[in-house]
């Protein structure tokens, strides 16, 4: 239930951000820089979003350490330093899209691309901090409850 309120939260205020990024760019032909405020927010709010879903795995796997977490990310979520990389690997390769896109002229997904980043991390890392309170044993007894 608090993963679906967040999700809404994330869909209007991305969706408002777009909206704003539509109207602005209404002029022709309008240009920017590519590190331009709105782009070095969303950077910073991409690179904040990882860090809270590095250290909320982390977290979650310190107090779970047989989860679904085994079956999706096996040994990497293991090696921690690995791990730090591939997450912030991901923040550059988001950056490298959108500097291609604002390249090609597109504005508007070059900016999306990143909101869609932050929208799709932090759920995640809030998800794993909400799941961090129930034990193995609680967890199981909720599956089982759900079987019958």
């Amino acid at each position: 239930m608090r993963l679906g309120t967040v999700l809404a939260i994330l869909l209007v205020s991305g969706t408002s951000l777009f909206g704003q990024e539509l109207v602005s760019e209404a002029g022709p032909n309008r240009q920017h820089k590519f590190f331009d405020r709105t782009n070095i927010a969303l950077i910073a709010g991409m690179t904040a979003a990882e860090t809270l879903d590095i250290t909320s795995t982390f977290h979650f796997r310190d107090a779970h350490p047989t989860t679904a977490h085994e079956a999706i990310l096996g040994g990497l979520v293991d090696n921690r330093p690995a791990f730090v990389a591939f997450s912030y690997a991901t923040v550059v390769l988001n950056v490298g899209a959108a500097w291609m896109l604002h390249r090609a002229g597109h504005h508007r997904l070059e900016r999306a691309s990143s909101i869609l980043h932050i929208g799709l991390t932090a759920p995640l890392a809030i998800n794993n901090y909400a799941w961090v309170g129930h034990t193995s044993s609680q967890a199981a007894t909720q599956s089982l409850n759900l079987q019958r």
